[in-house]
Order: C-alpha cells, then sequence, then structure tokens
C-alpha cells in the first residue's frame, strides 16, 4: 500500500509516467530500499524501431535513477513483454545490448544488475543472448 500510495502522489504532482521515463519510491514491505517504476512501450502502438528505442530509454532511465538515488544493484523483470506484447528475443536483446552499454559508459556505478526471467522460455533467451555476446567478445 507504501508504494500505491507513494505512486499516486507522483502522478498528482507531475502526471502520468512517459513511456521510457522512470521514477523511484520506498519498497514498502519488499525486501529491499526502493522500486523503480518504469513504463514499458505497448508493441503495436509505435514503429519497431520507435519501440525499441523506448525500451532502451526504460534501461538507461532505471540505471540513471538507481545511480542517483544511490542504489548499488538493479534487477529488472522483462519489461514490456507480457500485456504489452514486445516481443520476447528483441526485448531480451534490446536489455542486454543496452545495459551493457550503459555499463561500460558509467563504470563502476552499479556493482550488479540482475534480469529476472518469469518463465523458463524468456531466462533461456537471456542465457543464450548473454553466451552470444561472451562468445563475440573472445573473437
Amino acid at each position: 500500500p507504501s508504494i500505491l500510495d507513494e505512486c499516486r502522489r507522483i502522478v498528482s504532482e507531475r502526471g502520468p509516467l512517459p513511456t521510457g521515463e522512470a521514477v523511484i519510491t520506498g519498497a514498502g514491505e519488499l525486501p529491499a530500499r526502493h522500486v523503480i517504476h518504469t513504463v514499458g512501450p505497448i508493441w503495436n502502438e509505435a514503429k519497431p524501431d520507435q519501440g525499441v528505442d523506448l525500451l532502451e530509454s526504460c534501461y538507461r532511465e532505471s540505471m540513471n535513477v538507481a545511480v542517483l538515488n544511490d542504489c548499488r544493484t538493479i534487477a529488472f523483470p522483462c519489461i514490456s513483454t507480457g500485456a504489452y506484447g514486445f516481443p520476447t528475443g528483441l526485448a531480451a536483446a534490446t536489455a542486454i545490448v543496452t545495459v551493457k552499454d550503459w555499463i561500460s559508459n558509467n563504470p563502476g556505478e552499479l556493482s550488479e544488475v540482475t534480469f529476472v526471467c518469469f518463465d523458463s522460455s524468456s531466462f533461456r533467451l537471456y542465457e543464450a543472448r548473454l553466451a552470444w555476446d561472451e562468445e563475440q567478445k573472445r573473437k
């Protein structure tokens, strides 16, 4: 309830959060200090390249908000892949590339980034993409 109250306060102060932006609240009774909220793109509401740009922004802005609030770790769900219909493979590739790029441009700012997959097919996509990236780095 306290997270919802904070979200309602934020919306009343600044309006609904635009797609691709992020805000932070307390974590209520969750085992964390904060929750970072972002609005992912709805797949069929934009051209594919615009959807990818907006999804990239979700990850970048969330990490920026984390650092601005002295967070050292962050965990991401598979943003927009549920009801918003973003293709899971494209979402996984976008998430991984965006996070890796952000980390390389902001060394030492975050100590850990976790991708949280809610089903085995999403996990396999992330696992395969991460393995492919590692293989490419060795070449």
